[in-house]
């Protein structure tokens, strides 16, 4: 039996680390999906036009260039960032890093990340997971010690159990008389118990945590296409006065360094919700689908 809660545990540990690799990837896939997604504004101006009209001062063009550079510049760190985000998914799936990969789905809103009142899938993380193989194996010990030394205890340990039920688990009292053996098991699986449950709480609150700050990153990120947006419709409205009043380019160049930034600082919350979507999953147990399982719900 002690050997089969050994092995049990082992295979928990496994299967954590698979999908330690899964969330990386969802990671990497995640990121590169969204850059994929990002219109960068491109606009052009015709800066030796205007500067040999005498409508742009050489502080202004300097100005001026300097924005149209910065965009520029923008839309290959995305690029670049994009790139990065393939040869990671390459790294973590083994194909050869001069190849090309192209990924096909998934929808927009993945990861699932579950609703706060869903927290099932907690049983999957892998510090809770560990945690309940170490109380199997004190559990079956105990079990044995019982069994061994002192028959007249009828313990029915374990059952399933749902996890809103964990923080009203019974104790188990070993009597003072019972042999040593039976005893120092008894103090395990109460110890293993009492880890078991902290475990179990800091999770909680671990996925509560992460699941705000995808939240907080979602409004980051509404905040930042809004200001994209108001940063455009104002170089949209520049630009027409230059062209019905050239000697307005000034105002023109004001605004369009204004639009650049909003569309760098667009892409760092789109990245950042991103991210936060997959480390909110991740914390709330994801990926993983277990059935029921057999944890500490007493005796």
């Amino acid at each position: 039996v002690l050997a089969r809660a050994v092995r049990s545990a082992q295979l928990r540990l496994e299967n954590q680390r698979a999908r330690e690799l899964v969330a990386d990837l969802a990671r990497a896939v995640v990121v590169h999906r969204e850059l994929g997604g990002i219109q960068t504004p491109q606009r052009t101006v015709d800066l030796d036009t205007f500067e040999q009209a005498g409508l742009l001062s050489g502080s202004a063009r300097e100005a001026a260039q300097a924005a149209l550079e910065e965009a520029q510049a923008e839309r290959e760190v995305i690029h670049l960032a994009s790139a990065e985000s393939q040869r990671q998914m390459q790294a973590l799936v083994g194909a050869r890093p001069e190849g090309q990969m192209r990924v096909v789905g998934p929808l927009a809103a993945w990861p699932p990340i579950p609703e706060a009142d869903d927290t099932g899938t907690l049983l999957c993380r892998g510090d809770v997971l560990h945690a309940l193989a170490v109380y199997h194996v004190a559990d079956h010990q105990l079990r044995l010690a019982v069994a061994k030394q002192t028959p007249s205890i009828d313990l029915k340990l374990g059952g399933d159990v749902e996890l809103g039920d964990l923080l009203q688990m019974i104790q188990i009292r070993i009597p003072l008389d019972a042999p040593a053996e039976a005893r120092a098991a008894g103090a395990a699986r109460e110890a293993a118990r009492q880890r078991f449950r902290r475990v179990l709480l800091d999770a909680v609150h671990d996925a509560a945590r992460a699941r705000l700050t995808h939240e907080r990153a979602g409004a980051e990120r509404r905040a930042a296409e809004a200001r994209l947006r108001a940063a455009g419709a104002l170089v949209d409205a520049a630009r027409a006065r230059v062209d019905n009043d050239p000697s307005s380019i000034p105002s023109y160049v004001l605004v369009l360094g204004e639009e650049v930034g909003a569309s760098r600082a667009l892409r760092a919350a789109i990245v950042r919700q991103a991210e936060a979507r997959v480390d909110a999953a991740r914390a709330a147990g994801w990926p993983a689908a277990l059935g029921s399982l057999d944890i500490p719900g007493g005796a």
